[in-house]
């Protein structure tokens, strides 16, 4: 049986949530509030509350996204490049050369699952210009990431004395800088954003944020996004009062969703990208 055909019907309680205040309250009540979250999390919440009702609070699992599957195996051989680029580096052994870059990408093809053969072939198209771009980049400079995949759980108290949220995520590289001070940075596929959605980007806000106050590295003196495939970095910075000003954002987010604010806000370009949308009923299709 394929794995979407066992997933159990939604009650009628369940897709009510998505059009009706009260039944939004009920079924939160019934699931409990959430004591956890993420940058996922909170963009699915932007999105559509009702998308987060699915994907976060029912656990609905989407299908295979090409480009999703694409950009885990990236970052799977860009972390064990660099990785070993940092233990080359500490036990004076050659350094990792391209070979070794072009192996990490295809141990970590091997892992990641694709909707269909075709788009597995369109994304193979792309494999050899993204490994140049960042071959180039990457060793164009010293071997200065101290940490890959960092794990973190940043612990929020909310002002009114309501129950903690932890913020859990992974930030994908961390450099230390000449300064002394560290860079963080999030690899991206695809492409590339404006300097200013970096500068406001939430994403970055919450990595800075975690790296300051729950991993004991600081706050980052820059924080980036590095665009893979186009051999592009955009930096940007975050003072303390731009992290407490995300960490009010985070907040003002978990209050609304635990106080059962979920209904769905339907448009054809939400919907459109939407992974749950064939268990909304309000979605446009």
């Amino acid at each position: 049986m394929h794995e979407r055909d066992a997933l159990p019907v939604l009650t009628p309680e369940q897709v009510a949530a998505a059009t009706d205040p009260a039944a939004a309250v009920a079924l939160l009540a019934t699931l409990g509030a959430p004591k956890r979250t993420s940058y996922s999390a909170l963009a699915a919440y932007d999105a559509c509350p009702y998308r987060y009702v699915l994907r976060f609070l029912l656990r609905i699992p989407g299908p295979p996204v090409a480009a999703f599957s694409f950009g885990s195996a990236a970052h799977g051989a860009f972390q064990r490049f660099t990785a070993a680029r940092r233990e080359a580096a500490t036990a004076g052994t050659p350094m990792p050369g391209r070979a070794d870059l072009d192996r990490f990408l295809e141990e970590a093809w091997a892992t990641v699952t694709f909707p269909d053969p075709a788009s597995e072939a369109q994304y193979r198209e792309r494999v050899a210009p993204l490994m140049d771009a960042f071959w180039r980049m990457e060793s164009a400079q010293p071997a200065s990431a101290i940490a890959e995949e960092r794990w973190f759980n940043l612990r929020l108290e909310p002002a009114d004395g309501s129950a903690p949220v932890v913020v859990g995520g992974s930030i994908d590289r961390i450099d230390r800088l000449p300064s002394g001070a560290v860079e963080v940075i999030d690899y991206k596929t695809g492409r590339i954003e404006s300097q200013e959605s970096v500068d406001t980007n939430l994403q970055l806000s919450i990595y800075a944020l975690a790296c300051r106050d729950a991993t004991g590295f600081g706050r980052p003196e820059k924080v980036t996004l590095w665009f893979a495939e186009h051999g592009e970095r955009r930096s940007t910075a975050r003072t303390d009062a731009e992290l407490d000003g995300a960490r009010a954002t985070i907040l003002d987010r978990v209050a609304a969703i635990r106080r059962g604010e979920l209904l769905a806000t339907p448009s054809e370009a939400t919907c459109r990208w939407c992974d749950a949308r064939e268990y909304c009923p309000s979605a446009i299709r």
